[in-house]
């Protein structure tokens, strides 16, 4: 999704990173750029999950539930507490062993406990744009819970300035900027708590949240968007313009299994 860097788990449960490490975003312990993987700092063997943002990475959601950041930490986006940049891993300040799943934003982060509850951390005010979901435009650097207090969240997915989930029912929502309609809700206000997409569908099974659009799958296997199209990244064919409200891609295919958003593209997966 991003430009600065890169990381991966491997099946032995090793975390390695490469790229730009402007602000300790490998987790290697140091501050120099790497062109070759290297491993994080603790060396440890049970990472399970990773998502790696503009200037840091929350990662490794490890296999007992612990949720540990480092990189840039200037907005809060780490969720320790503090405002401060790490270059070795840190775990967020509640020491939580429930987290199942985690997503990283240009300036924020969002994870999803195995109860179903949703929570944010770190930067929240650009638009206004309030992609925490907490009904605020505060910057917070310890975890805070969405507007709502729902405990159906199934999966959740942190874009630039704006996020998007997924919940059980197969609910879609969005929160946060809404500058050419990304969070799908029919309109091009910012909203700071989560509101659901515009066709009200039950039927989302995975959504991705790029730097100005958003694009999600249904479980018939068909690919919606919504958002910025100035480089054609919706997929909607010639000649269409932003759209605040989903879409279903050109080729109306039903055989689509996965779907990405970068920073101004696009890619899927179909079922062979």
């Amino acid at each position: 999704l991003w430009l600065f860097h890169t990381a991966a788990i491997k099946t032995s449960g090793e975390l390695w990173t490469c790229g730009n490490i402007g602000c300790g975003q490998l987790g290697d312990g140091t501050a120099t750029n790497k062109c070759s993987p290297v491993r994080e700092f603790c060396s440890a063997t049970d990472w399970c999950q990773v998502s790696d943002g503009n200037r840091h990475t929350a990662a490794g959601i490890k296999t007992r539930g612990h949720l540990w950041t480092w990189g840039c930490g200037r907005c809060g986006q780490l969720g320790d507490g503090t405002s401060l940049s790490k270059c070795s891993p840190v775990r967020e300040i509640c020491s939580a062993t429930d987290w199942c799943q985690v997503s990283v934003g240009a300036c924020h982060t969002s994870a999803v406990k195995t109860t179903g509850q949703l929570w944010s951390w770190g930067y929240n005010n650009t638009g206004p744009g309030g992609a925490l979901g907490d009904g605020t435009t505060t910057d917070r650097c310890s975890p805070v819970r969405e507007f709502c207090s729902a405990a159906d969240w199934c999966r959740v997915d942190a874009g630039a300035y704006h996020t998007l989930a997924v919940k059980t029912s197969g609910q879609l929502w969005g929160w946060g900027f809404n500058s050419s309609g990304r969070v799908g809700n029919g309109s091009s206000i910012s909203i700071c708590s989560p509101v659901r997409e515009f066709g009200s569908a039950t039927d989302w099974c995975g959504v991705s949240a790029g730097q100005s659009h958003s694009t999600a799958v249904k479980t018939t296997g068909q690919i919606w968007s919504w958002g910025e199209n100035t480089n054609g990244t919706l997929g909607l064919g010639i000649g269409i313009g932003d759209r605040c409200s989903p879409l279903r891609e050109f080729c109306s295919a039903t055989d689509w299994c996965a779907v990405s958003a970068g920073c101004c593209y696009t890619l899927a997966i179909k079922i062979v």
